[in-house]
């Protein structure tokens, strides 16, 4: 649901708001909504995101940990920082700029915002680290297990598909660095447009074990 919402509200910022459009060809109530749409996007990708990684961290204690006492307390401690990831990305999203309706209101005097690119170079750098623990969490796992050269095969797909993730989540945080937050409306699309492909990513390698009996019979 969180996926599709965003999808959808991506798409209304990017027709609707015209982001990308030079700011001078942006009339003042399309600025409003492009800038309440963003302000959405940025609490559904951190509440999305965070689920999926807790979604799939759950399911690989649940194959994984039955057998291993320490598998089973890495898996909540990754998920525990998980949590705190989409706390943290929430918590930046109302907090960054105050107050809080100067996140489309950029005509209040009174308004002010603290460094963006720093606060979403954060999140991106967790996020990345959260992403690069999950992957590598099962890997001892699975080479300790005697297994076919197919279902081998579909692991290491499964695998190049988190670590294709983890390349996308790195573009988005260097186009954050490199967004001028002044004139984000134009400047800014390529950041969301990644984060859109992130997510579905990360949805396909999620729902990637859930295959496995298909796998089974197949192989």
């Amino acid at each position: 649901i969180f996926y599709y919402s965003y999808a959808v509200t991506t798409y209304l910022v990017l027709t609707i708001g015209r982001l990308g459009y030079p700011v001078t060809d942006v009339e003042p109530w399309r600025i409003s909504f492009l800038f309440k749409g963003l302000y959405y996007i940025q609490i559904s990708y951190a509440v999305g995101m965070g689920s999926i990684k807790c979604s799939l961290l759950l399911l690989l204690k649940n194959i994984f940990g039955t057998t291993s006492v320490a598998f089973r307390r890495i898996s909540w401690t990754i998920v525990t920082l998980c949590i705190s990831w989409s706390v943290m990305t929430i918590l930046i999203a109302f907090l960054q700029c105050r107050p809080l309706n100067y996140n489309w209101n950029l005509k209040d005097p009174a308004g002010h915002c603290d460094n963006q690119n720093a606060a979403f170079a954060a999140v991106g750098a967790v996020d990345i680290a959260t992403d690069v623990m999950i992957i590598i969490l099962p890997v001892p796992m699975v080479l300790a297990r005697q297994l076919s050269n197919s279902k081998k095969a579909a692991i290491i797909s499964v695998f190049a598909l988190g670590l294709f993730t983890i390349g996308i989540t790195v573009a988005r945080m260097v186009e954050i660095l490199n967004v001028n937050f002044a004139t984000f409306i134009t400047t800014g699309k390529m950041v969301f447009i990644w984060s859109l492909v992130e997510w579905g990513t990360a949805l396909i390698v999620a729902s990637a074990p859930l295959l496995r009996p298909l796998v089974n019979n197949l192989v």
